[in-house]
């Protein structure tokens, strides 16, 4: 309680004594309980005896609830650290006990000089009676205060006739009548920044005024509500007005909204085709080359001339390498066996290890997901935007070319033409409450699984309708139900611009693994024609075969016979009998015989290499084409095996910001608060001086003022201020949790779903419970309750009529009065309060320079209004006040004559005279 008192306050101190007295006092009570005043002390004048005594305090708290308490009144001065202090002496007339005079009051006013030495002290004394009741002594007017007699009449209004109260005729009007006044007069009412009696300087003489208080209170807390929740329902798709110069244009709503979101999803996804997929190579042919037959010919003998020259040195190259190989494989076979980890040949180079090859690929996937999730990070802005364009009608960049700002096709395919939106949020990208799962039964979870199923998460719908099917037969119970609300929720959430996206990169996985095995199968069959193309002809070897022959035969031949001449040397043996035939056969026919063998290898041999001359030209007049076919197939299928890892990458970004988009289009305020402090109407019958009402205007009224505001907030652009700021309050309270930096502008370019990346961080901080249930709307609906201020001040908006008010517990509406701001210096008061003598004083009229009219704030309620009208008379004496004096009879002549003559006298008992009083109805604790 002591944090809620202010460093610079006003303490407003009551002091009262009689019966009267304490049932003001306890209606104070009852109306600090139902916190329509607030902050008074009241000090009981029988009791006080010194700065220790205890007085009763009253106060509302910050959060309105009523505190009633007994403390010193030193004690509660300390506390206070108040800076002024208004006394109110309250000096009741007429009912036997009520009155204060200057006397009297020096215990309080000791007390407070020495408590508040220096401080500045109002000091006013508040006279109440009625009309004809006694007045046995004077008035008690005090010195050096502000003297004022609350005048005892009621009236609806200043420009209404009164109705006073007779003393003889008091009930708990009357009671609530004095409370109410004391409550107007000493800015007690709750709202109340000031006391209008303050303003009043200490009449001079034994002078004072007559006063009356208007007090009106209009509720408007369910207005305001009705009116916040219009203001801020974006259920529907608020029609954006369009920055258009001089002109009042607002967008349409889709007439099909299916196809609306499907052809904003199919134009995003080809402008971004190229950055998921890669861009394809192609196979590039060489262009025709003529030639003449000459030409070729010419060719053919030159490349013949050079493979027939160095045939011999290819031969030997050849030989070698057969060697070679031949001993590296018998060592190999030989001293480490096939399964070595150490390879025989082939220069030093070792084969890749498997495993070592494993460690590189995955550090190879791991750097293409990395760059992936860089490069899809201007699609998923851009999908961001294109999502706000939808709503709200503003250009924003949604293409490769980031320098343009642009709409989708889809909503404006001519400048001339309308704007067309989306009619709700849901159709852009579903808010977290349309997924599926969250509500299932535990024991149908436990079986077939199940949790946040997005509309637009079509992966997870598959698997999570594989789970559905694996158990249709099963024996638990409510699969089929399940079954049967998961096909019905598809069906109302599958044409989403969220949903056509999400359909579209599944596609595309699925036809990228297509093209995936269709490019392995081709260049297995690129590579087969490959290998057929670079060996030679079956003439070629069938040539090289019969040289073989030939020349084999030939050198043969001349070993048999060189050995035939060397027998008889060797082996001591005859030579043989063809050796010497054909030594003895001439020499011709020895050289034809030796030519036509030796002439047939070089045919053969010269055949051989003119065949596979021709294979040569063959193959490099076609291998180019081959081998460009190849390198394009196997480039292809690397930008596949890419695509796959992007698509993949990007998916789980396409998941964390739809999450987080749609979280934040969907409620872009988040959830609205309506603070309200209920405001409590009292259901008896109170004096008509006073109003407590309650604003009840028609449904087209409120929705007409809402409309008006809506027209204002919901501009061309106007989601992209919420959302962002949304985003950005979502990263400083990740920020302030976890210590951490958060970049909103680049977080679309951070990794999504599942990773535990920037992306997937913030998409959670914002579907937060704790996130998703702050009121946003506060900044917006500060600017609209001050606009509402004014209007209601002006009284042109009409949202405060008719009013719903309680006469003798039931509820009714009020009859129409005139404002009071309208009548502050209007009427008198009522002519039976006065003498004669009065009337012609001119006490009834008001005096216009003290009359004020004051409208109070209330914290809770912008609509309503809560005002004070104050009117001040002229001034006036005793005897302008009409008040019963007590009667003064003629002496009785017998009186002398029975008066005794000695001092042996017998006193007879007086004659006790007692007039009876009247018996008033205070209203008492609980009251209300």
């Amino acid at each position: 309680m002591e944090s809620a008192l202010n460093s610079d306050s006003t303490l407003t101190v009551f002091l009262g004594r009689g019966g009267l007295s304490h049932g003001i006092r306890q209606t104070l009570e009852d109306f600090t309980a139902t916190g329509l005043v607030r902050d008074l002390a009241w000090v009981d004048a029988d009791s006080f005896r010194s700065s220790s005594s205890e007085v009763t305090y009253l106060r509302l708290s910050e959060e309105g609830s009523p505190e009633i308490t007994r403390e010193p009144f030193n004690a509660l001065v300390a506390r206070s650290r108040i800076t002024r202090l208004h006394l109110g002496v309250i000096n009741v007339v007429g009912f036997g006990g009520g009155e204060i005079r200057s006397a009297e009051l020096m215990a309080l006013t000791d007390a407070i000089d020495s408590i508040l030495t220096g401080r500045s002290i109002q000091r006013t004394n508040l006279i109440i009676s009625a009309v004809g009741a006694p007045l046995e002594t004077d008035l008690p007017v005090l010195k050096g205060f502000t003297n004022l007699f609350l005048a005892p009449e009621d009236s609806p209004g200043p420009e209404s006739a009164t109705v006073p109260f007779h003393f003889d005729h008091l009930d708990n009007r009357f009671t609530l009548h004095c409370v109410a006044g004391i409550a107007s007069l000493f800015g007690l009412w709750e709202g109340s920044t000031h006391a209008p009696v303050a303003r009043l300087d200490p009449a001079s003489g034994v002078s004072f005024r007559l006063v009356r208080a208007y007090y009106r209170r209009i509720d408007g807390q369910d207005v305001q509500a009705r009116l916040k929740a219009r203001i801020f329902d974006t259920e529907l798709n608020p029609l954006p007005r369009l920055n258009r110069p001089g002109q009042e244009v607002s967008a349409q709503y889709t007439e099909n909204p299916r196809a609306f979101a499907e052809t904003a999803a199919e134009d995003l996804l080809s402008e971004f085709n190229q950055r998921i997929e890669g861009k394809p190579t192609h196979a590039l042919a060489q262009q025709t080359r003529r030639t003449t037959s000459g030409r070729a010919l010419g060719e053919f003998l030159r490349i013949w001339g050079k493979r027939m020259v160095t045939t011999p040195a290819r031969f030997f190259r050849d030989l070698r390498g057969e060697a070679r190989t031949f001993v590296d494989d018998t060592v190999q076979v030989g001293l480490y066996g096939e399964d070595s980890r150490i390879r025989v040949g082939g220069g030093g180079d070792a084969e890749p290890d498997p495993a070592d090859d494993s460690g590189t690929r995955q550090a190879r996937r791991e750097n293409l997901q990395v760059e992936a999730t860089r490069e899809l990070g201007p699609l998923w802005s851009s999908y961001a935007n294109t999502a706000l364009t939808m709503l709200d009608a503003s250009p924003r960049f949604i293409t490769e070319n980031a320098g343009q700002s642009s709409y989708p096709r889809v909503m404006q395919e001519h400048p001339e033409r309308p704007v067309w939106v989306a009619r709700s949020a849901a159709d852009v990208i579903p808010g977290p409450d349309a997924n599926f799962g969250h509500d299932l039964p535990v024991e149908v979870k436990s079986t077939i699984g199940g949790g946040d199923i997005a509309p637009y998460d079509i992966a997870g719908i598959a698997a999570y309708e594989r789970s559905l099917a694996s158990q249709r037969h099963g024996r638990q119970r409510g699969v089929g139900r399940v079954i049967g609300d998961f096909k019905q929720w598809q069906e109302e959430n599958s044409g989403s611009f969220a949903c056509h996206v999400g359909r579209g990169l599944v596609e595309r996985r699925g036809q990228l693994h297509q093209r995936k095995e269709q490019l392995t199968g081709q260049i297995a069959d690129l590579e087969d024609r490959q290998a057929r193309a670079a060996g030679t002809g079956a003439l070629a070897g069938v040539l090289r075969w019969l040289g073989w022959v030939f020349m084999g035969s030939v050198m043969i031949f001349a070993l048999i016979w060189g050995f035939g001449h060397l027998r008889p040397t060797l082996l001591d043996a005859p030579r043989a009998g063809w050796v010497d035939t054909l030594n003895a056969a001439p020499t011709d026919i020895k050289v034809w015989m030796f030519s036509i063998w030796v002439g047939l290898w070089l045919l053969f041999w010269i055949l051989q290499v003119a065949v596979e001359t021709r294979d040569e030209m063959r193959f490099l007049n076609r291998r180019r084409d081959i081998v460009n076919k190849l390198d394009a197939a196997r480039a292809n299928l690397e930008v596949t095996r890419k695509a796959l890892v992007r698509i993949d990458v990007g998916y789980r970004q396409f998941l964390s910001t739809s999450r987080m988009i749609g979280a934040l289009i969907n409620e872009p305020f988040g959830y609205i608060r309506h603070p309200r402090v209920e405001s409590t109407i009292p259901v008896n019958t109170m004096p008509e001086s006073v109003v407590f009402a309650e604003a009840d205007p028609a449904s087209g009224e409120v929705e007409r003022l809402a409309n008006t505001f809506r027209r204002e907030i919901y501009r061309e652009g106007w989601l992209g201020d919420y959302v962002m700021g949304g985003l950005a309050e979502a990263a400083r309270n990740f920020e302030e949790r976890t210590n951490g930096k958060f970049a909103v502008n680049d977080v679309f370019s951070t990794s999504g779903e599942g990773t535990g990346g920037q992306l997937a961080r913030l998409a959670g901080a914002v579907t937060a419970t704790g996130f998703r249930t702050r009121d946003r709307s506060k900044d917006v609906w500060r600017r609209v309750t001050a606009d509402l201020r004014q209007d209601t001040e002006r009284d042109d908006t009409g949202i405060l009529s008719p009013q719903q008010v309680y006469r003798d517990g039931r509820r009714e509406t009020a009859p129409s009065r005139l404002p009071l701001d309208e009548a502050v210096a209007l009427g008198s008061f009522n002519g039976e309060i006065a003498t004669e003598r009065g009337r012609v004083d001119g006490i009834l009229e008001v005096d216009p320079r003290y009359c004020t009219h004051d409208r109070n704030i209330n914290t809770f309620d912008a609509i309503g209004v809560s005002e004070v009208l104050v009117q001040i008379g002229q001034p006036a004496h005793e005897g302008d006040v009409a008040f019963r004096r007590p009667d003064h009879q003629p002496l009785d002549p017998g009186l002398v004559g029975a008066m005794p003559d000695s001092e042996d006298f017998q006193v007879r008992e007086p004659r006790v005279m007692t007039m009876p009083q009247p018996k008033h109805h205070l209203p008492g604790t609980g009251e209300f």
